[in-house]
């Protein structure tokens, strides 16, 4: 009862809770309950502002708490690790500081297998034993202030970790070689942290891995070791330190079902390889910013499925392919798109001074083609008219010659 005061006073959803209604309280908002009998609540989806109740810790049966999108502030009380029946903790989009006063307790959630805390003020390094919650599944500590060493985490005790996304901290150190024995990892996100060393080696073993993105962080080596997974759909890398040529080959079906792939400003050399032609699913490819040379491929503008192609600042000369301006995908705008989730979002700058944009999905994706700051010439082909659903196009800073085709206009 004392629960249920505080609860009613403090939050939007249960205001129309009432403990001296007959009604019972499975049908009341928010609450789901299971079928034994007596019904015990096995899941709570609250509005609900100001710090956690350390109430819900009463409510033992409790499996799933989703307190995402609220004002909650302050810390998680150590009383919510009593719950040991609890599989999904989502604390995500609210303002909270401190992910436990005593962090070790967090290993207590045994039967843990989402825990959503992104988009918090969560500061100091994760929780050692972490890795306790051995049945976890999802992980997203996303657009936070955490830091320290992420080798104090032992990724190899999360044997069934599908989702990992650590993305927009302050991590630093390494990327830990724990996380080579996640052998169900699917999505792995740490972009925008403050991680150094060379991509090892070992993550290559990780068979069902196909979301990568490791952009903005001061990573300089291993780069060729991705490029064997025959499972990874998209690759987001920019924003390093690699300072090496791209594989002039790679083994097999290495990334036969590539619909992504970002390279943008790792000031990588030489030319664009040609097994990339073998990447028929490709749909976004960004090798912006490094120092990329030769002519443009011509099978670039083979790939079936391309729509979103940016070379732009690099040092491409020649002319440009007459079959770049008949991708079919900007033509006729049939993406035959499946619905790729990037993990978290996929950062795109175009230029070293436009904004940031962010998106989660490939197809939000804008049709483009940016060839600019380059060394280009020749007469820009008069095909470039058959764009039809060319959202945005950049040739500028190259040397074309001639006249503007008069087939732009349409």
């Amino acid at each position: 009862m004392a629960m249920v005061k505080e609860m009613t006073e403090r939050s939007f959803s249960v205001r129309s809770w009432d403990a001296t209604s007959t009604m019972s309280c499975c049908e009341w908002v928010g609450i789901t309950c299971d079928d034994s009998f007596p019904a015990r609540v096995v899941s709570l989806s609250l509005h609900i502002a100001g710090s956690l109740p350390q109430a819900l810790a009463n409510i033992s049966s409790l499996q799933i708490l989703d307190l995402s999108y609220n004002g909650l502030s302050g810390h998680i009380p150590n009383e919510l690790t009593s719950l040991s029946r609890l599989q999904q903790l989502d604390l995500s989009n609210n303002h909270l500081s401190e992910i436990l006063s005593q962090g070790r307790a967090i290993g207590n959630l045994v039967n843990l297998q989402r825990l959503m805390l992104g988009s918090n003020s969560f500061m100091g390094p994760l929780p050692a034993n972490l890795s306790a919650c051995a049945k976890l599944k999802v992980f997203s500590t996303y657009n936070n202030s955490f830091q320290g060493s992420l080798d104090l985490i032992q990724f190899n005790k999360l044997p069934l970790l599908e989702i990992l996304d650590l993305s927009s901290n302050f991590f630093h150190g390494s990327i830990p070689l724990s996380l080579a024995e996640c052998a169900a990892l699917q999505g792995l996100n740490m972009a925008r942290n403050n991680l150094i060393g060379a991509v090892p080696i070992e993550l290559s073993s990780l068979k069902n891995l196909s979301a990568l993105s490791i952009s903005s962080n001061n990573l300089n080596g291993g780069m060729r070791s991705l490029f064997g997974s025959k499972q990874l759909v998209s690759i987001i890398l920019s924003k390093n330190n690699f300072d090496e040529t791209l594989p002039e080959s790679v083994e097999g079906q290495g990334l036969s079902n590539l619909q992504v792939l970002a390279l943008g400003l790792l000031r990588l050399r030489g030319p664009i390889p040609e097994w990339l032609k073998n990447c028929t699913r490709l749909q976004v490819l960004d090798l912006s910013w490094n120092h990329l040379e030769g002519p443009i491929p011509i099978w670039l503008g083979l790939l079936p499925h391309l729509f979103s192609l940016d070379l732009s600042s690099n040092s491409f000369s020649g002319y440009v392919p007459v079959e770049l301006f008949g991708l079919p995908t900007l033509m006729h705008g049939d993406k035959n798109l499946t619905g790729l989730q990037v993990v978290n979002n996929l950062a795109i700058k175009h230029k070293e001074i436009s904004p940031v944009l962010q998106y989660t999905q490939v197809s939000a994706f804008p049709p483009t083609i940016y060839l600019s700051h380059n060394q280009l010439q020749g007469p820009i082909p008069s095909q470039v008219g058959a764009l039809a659903v060319l959202f945005n196009m950049d040739l500028s800073f190259n040397n074309f010659s001639g006249s503007i085709p008069e087939t732009m206009a349409s």
